[in-house]
C-alpha cells in the first residue's frame, strides 16, 4: 500500500500483497473493521470506507491483518492521509498593468500538498505553472493577446491537491490600449 490521500467522498483503500495471501482485514483508527476484496484484474486487495467527517486532517495508521494459504497470520501497519482542506493560493504578478502582446509573469505559492496549479484569463489558453527551485515558487508566463480589448480583467489561479481539493485566488490586472 502506498500512502494516499483519503477523505470523505474518496474512500478507497488498496493493498498489493504476495500471491500467497488469501485474506486481508483492515482495522481503522476510528474503530471500523473491514475485510478487503481481491481484484484479480488489478492484482490488488481493496475496500471502500467512509472516514468520519469530523476526523481532523493528518496522517493516520491502519492495521492490516493478512492470512496466507497455510493459515499464517501477519500484521502490518500502513499510513494514510486525511486531506479535506483546499490548498491556500497566493498569487504575485510582476506588475498590475500590461499592454497587448506583453507577458504576464506569475509567481504562485501554494500548500505543500498541491499537485497542479493553473492560471486562467478570459480569451487566453490556460497556463500550467511549474515549480522553480531558483525562485522557490511556482512560476509561469501568459501572453496578453494582441486582440484583447483594453480594460480590467481577473486572472484566476486554481490549485488542486492530491485529494482533489481545489483552492483559488483571483487577481486584477489592467490591459492598456
Amino acid at each position: 500500500m502506498r500512502p494516499r490521500l483519503i477523505r470523505p467522498g474518496d474512500p478507497v483503500l488498496r493493498v498489493r500483497t504476495d500471491e500467497s495471501i488469501v485474506s486481508v482485514v483492515a482495522m481503522f483508527p476510528f474503530g471500523l473493521v473491514k475485510p478487503l476484496r481481491f481484484l484479480k484484474s488489478e492484482d490488488t486487495w481493496q475496500t471502500r470506507f467512509l472516514a468520519p467527517s469530523d476526523m481532523a486532517d493528518g496522517t493516520y495508521n491502519v492495521r492490516l491483518i493478512l492470512r496466507d494459504k497455510q493459515g499464517h497470520v501477519y500484521r502490518e501497519k500502513k499510513s494514510f492521509v486525511i486531506a479535506s482542506k483546499a490548498p491556500v493560493v497566493r498569487v504575485t504578478l510582476d506588475r498590475a498593468q500590461y499592454r497587448r502582446g506583453q507577458p504576464v509573469q506569475m509567481r504562485v505559492s501554494a500548500s505543500a500538498t498541491t499537485r497542479t496549479i493553473v492560471a486562467r484569463l478570459p480569451g487566453v489558453m490556460p497556463v500550467h505553472l511549474r515549480w522553480n527551485s531558483e525562485m522557490k515558487s511556482n512560476t509561469g508566463e501568459m501572453m496578453v493577446p494582441s486582440n484583447l480589448p483594453a480594460g480590467r480583467y481577473k486572472l484566476t489561479v486554481t490549485a488542486e491537491d492530491f485529494a482533489h481539493n481545489i483552492g483559488t485566488q483571483e487577481v486584477a490586472l489592467e490591459v492598456l490600449p
